[in-house]
């Protein structure tokens, strides 16, 4: 919200300017303008009650926030304050999007170029962000089925109505499944193990996501490999979604709270709580290997309905990744 005494143009002004310069930045233009008119008016409605209340001092006990005028306003979620179609191509078409999204892309073209032919290659892909990374990685496995590479992309998320969006989508794909999962993992244990983990700013919508991921470990191949891309936290997503239900919920910081993102070093930290170790701490893209430790192995029997097909190495190993 803009003060009289402010010294910078107007935000319309400023956006217009942007978009001159540059039309591939539309959507956060446009998420900007909403968001400065959602706060505007959301935060107008709370002062509005606040000076109801006065007037009222001695509300009725029994009733239910739902009725109650003194109540404040509701949270609403983000796409309530900005349409789905924009939120789509604000996680999946922005040129920060498209950047994530080929980083993770480039990681598993690799893999399925040098994996061995015949042998199962297991992918999760955590988090599912309006379907960018999704849509990216299917071309690729089209093209490994064809060399008679056999992946399986396996597409988690905590949220159903996400899950039944994206699974709409795929449900005549071969080799795609889209899954609803908790903190517990439990529904991918019928797909592990996973030989690749990928997400391309999917993790920070997930709940619960450091249990979450605490979990994974008993989900993966030995020697598996993960490549994470998460923005980075920035005032400018706090303000857009300031004013979206979840969005401050996830803790307080020095008696502040924070929004749901994180930086490379937290998410880096939690991936390593199930036992994928950072290889490459200098890039964006977070590149880590698994390293079991002390984990129990696999029965027999399970590594044997796993095994190679016949000539093949017992254990090929993962291809370093490509340089990001």
């Amino acid at each position: 919200i803009q003060s009289d005494a402010c010294p910078f143009p107007p935000p319309e002004e400023i956006v217009t300017t942007i978009l001159e310069e540059d039309p591939a930045w539309q959507a956060e233009c446009v998420m900007l303008l909403r968001a400065r008119n959602h706060l505007r008016d959301w935060l107008t409605a709370g002062e509005d009650r606040g000076h109801g209340s006065e007037q009222a001092p001695h509300p009725d006990p029994g009733r239910d926030a739902e009725g109650d005028e003194d109540a404040p306003p509701p949270t609403p979620s983000a796409s309530e304050v900005f349409s789905p179609a924009l939120i789509e191509h604000f996680e999946a078409a922005t040129p920060t999007a498209q950047r994530r999204i080929a980083d993770v892309r480039a990681l598993v073209r690799h893999a399925l170029r040098h994996w061995p032919s015949g042998r199962p290659l297991r992918i999760l892909q955590l988090g599912i962000a309006s379907g960018g990374l999704t849509r990216a990685l299917v071309p690729l496995l089209e093209e490994a089925r064809a060399r008679h590479v056999r992946p399986h992309l396996v597409v988690a998320d905590t949220s159903e109505s996400r899950v039944s969006r994206l699974s709409a989508l795929y449900i005549r794909s071969p080799g795609i499944d889209v899954v609803h999962v908790d903190a517990t993992l439990e529904t991918l244990e019928a797909f592990a193990p996973f030989d690749l983990v990928v997400s391309a700013g999917g993790l920070h919508g997930l709940d619960n996501v450091p249990a979450l991921l605490g979990n994974l470990a008993g989900h993966l191949a030995e020697g598996a490999i993960a490549a994470v891309s998460e923005n980075v936290p920035s005032a400018f997503h706090d303000v857009i979604f300031a004013g979206t239900r979840g969005w401050f919920d996830t803790g307080l910081v020095d008696g502040v709270a924070r929004g749901r993102l994180r930086d490379r070093d937290h998410w880096s930290a939690l991936l390593e709580d199930a036992g994928l170790v950072r290889e490459a701490p200098d890039t964006d893209l977070i590149l880590a290997r698994f390293r079991p430790g002390d984990l129990p192995r696999p029965a027999t029997d399970e590594i044997e309905q796993h095994a190679p097909a016949s000539g093949e190495p017992d254990t090929a190993p993962m291809p370093r990744p490509p340089p990001v």
